[in-house]
């Protein structure tokens, strides 16, 4: 099957301010001491609004509100309204939790199964977040090497292939309709899966997210596995083959813009990540609704309270359904958005216990 995505106006396709892909693709693109990458504009945010937060934008179709299921369903139930659906829901999600919340990802995989409607809905959510001053990363979990790394790695993060049309300037790259400003990468390919993807961080300042120790329990059957000349974990094998991608990456804040992926739930391996990468930023997963608190969510964070981008998606998305936020179906953005401002406060308090304990302990 053929997934055609027309663009549109509100596609990242078209001519959305962008401060990490320029218009011709991979050539032309500065150094970066001359643009902001990825981890300034998280560093900046994190400043400016006090958080460490990131949005998940994944669409579970049995928690999508009712009211909005039966509103749109009596038009047709289609993918093209699931389509929709998607968009209806995440758009107020993502106006509620913006100020609260410094980006937004979304899971590839829960959109694309649903076709070219999917993909659509992935393109514009994602889209609408960036306009909402969130930078955007795409969850998905890239394992490809060689060639097909540099064609995912454009997909995703930069400009493909595209020709000349009538209504456009002569080109022969168009920046991707499914482009964001970070993407989450796996080693399952080696360093030929990986290099692309640094090229990218160094020359474009795209954010690249490595997966080393994710939250996901049936993990410990390959991360605890012993590897290398050290026999060191798999998770920490994993970080040491990040580190020898950072060179070149920083931007004006000095964070790396390759990172690592890690649970909340292995607070003692994120540390040790921690040390492997003292600059980079660590994305954090499993906080909330996956068991991670929010103390462990962020135990690798810097003296200044920064470095760990802890994602939290469901607890927020569908806080209208159970627990603290329950609502209406109708009041589904207002429960998002106090569920967003609660996380950010959770996670400032933890914050500070993490480096009074530190400061004790020196």
């Amino acid at each position: 099957m053929v997934i055609s995505v027309p663009l549109d106006e509100d596609s990242p396709g078209r001519n959305l301010e962008n401060p990490f892909v320029r218009r011709k693709g991979v050539s032309g693109v500065k150094k970066s001491e001359e643009r902001i990458t990825f981890t300034d504009r998280l560093a900046e945010q994190a400043r400016i609004k006090r958080s460490v937060l990131c949005l998940g934008l994944d669409p579970f179709f049995e928690m999508m509100p009712p009211y909005l299921k039966r509103k749109i369903g009596d038009s047709g139930k289609s993918f093209e309204t699931m389509g929709e659906l998607f968009e209806r829901c995440m758009a107020p999600v993502i106006d509620a939790a913006a100020p609260h919340a410094i980006a937004a990802q979304a899971n590839l995989a829960s959109y694309l199964i649903y076709g070219e409607t999917g993909v659509r809905a992935y393109r514009r959510i994602l889209a609408h977040a960036e306009k909402r001053g969130l930078a955007t990363i795409g969850d998905a979990k890239c394992a490809e090497g060689d060639y097909m790394a540099e064609t995912a790695r454009d997909g995703y993060l930069g400009a493909v292939p595209f020709w000349d049309t009538p209504d456009r300037e002569p080109r022969d790259r168009h920046e991707s309709s499914i482009r964001s400003d970070a993407v989450t990468v796996t080693m399952a390919m080696g360093s030929s899966g990986m290099a692309p993807f640094a090229v990218a961080a160094r020359e474009w300042g795209a954010g690249v997210f490595v997966l080393a120790r994710p939250s996901f329990k049936t993990n410990s059957e390959f991360d605890l596995l012993r590897v290398g000349t050290h026999g060191e974990f798999l998770w920490e094998w994993i970080g040491h083959q990040a580190r020898k991608f950072v060179k070149g990456t920083e931007g004006r804040c000095g964070w790396w813009n390759v990172g690592v992926t890690c649970g909340a739930t292995f607070p003692n391996e994120m540390r040790k990540l921690r040390e492997i990468l003292p600059h980079s930023w660590i994305h954090v997963v499993g906080f909330g609704k996956q068991g991670g608190t929010a103390e462990n969510a962020v135990a690798a964070v810097d003296g200044e309270g920064r470095g760990c981008l802890v994602v939290s998606s469901r607890a927020i998305t569908y806080a209208w359904h159970r627990g603290r936020f329950k609502r209406r179906s109708e009041e589904f953005a207002e429960a998002a958005g106090d569920a967003a401002r609660a996380a950010r406060d959770d996670l400032n308090r933890a914050t500070e216990r993490v480096l009074e304990k530190r400061k004790k302990a020196q």
